[in-house]
């Protein structure tokens, strides 16, 4: 099975993926999920180092400041070709079907490489798109709380924010 390969075991046992479907529908201020060591710590430790090879150009506009790369499906670095072919398999979009209750389609996946430096942001907006279903991020940083970087999940009421959670980035974490 191909989660297998990739996935730390402990999210793949059929007691936690109810547990954290729950967890996912309850979480305010909108459903989603924060999953530490999500997958197994030698392919994270690929990950950090082979998008280190990846070539970042500089994005900026009124919303945000930071460096990306291009879309994994045109890299030439096989490994990053691996991991977009994994979180687009029919496995593992399975898995976020049951832990969201949505219905996911294989092979339907845009993912790139970004990078924030010290100045760089990216300020509140909405991830909706059209024809996305779920956003995804996974950090492969080391900060330290303090660091910053947080992503604040808002839900606003007219122009106030009724509620704010941080999530700070740790490595390893989807």
């Amino acid at each position: 099975m191909l989660l297998n390969k990739w996935i730390n075991p402990k999210y793949l046992k059929e007691s936690n993926i109810q547990r954290l479907k729950r967890q996912f529908k309850s979480n305010e201020p909108f459903s989603h999920l924060e999953l530490n060591d999500f997958f197994i710590k030698t392919r994270a430790e690929e990950l950090l180092l082979n998008i280190q090879k990846e070539n970042f150009a500089q994005k900026e506009s009124d919303l945000f400041k930071f460096a990306q790369t291009e879309d994994f499906a045109s890299t030439k670095n096989h490994i990053l070709k691996d991991l977009r072919t994994f979180l687009s398999s029919h496995d593992f979009m399975n898995l976020i079907g049951k832990l969201t209750g949505l219905h996911l389609k294989e092979n339907k996946i845009d993912i790139s490489g970004s990078l924030y430096k010290s100045t760089d942001f990216l300020l509140p907006h909405d991830d909706r798109s059209e024809g996305r279903k779920v956003a995804f991020m996974i950090y492969l940083t080391f900060l330290n709380q303090k660091d910053g970087g947080s992503l604040n999940l808002m839900k606003k009421k007219g122009k106030d924010i009724i509620s704010n959670k941080k999530l700070y980035p740790k490595f390893n974490t989807f």
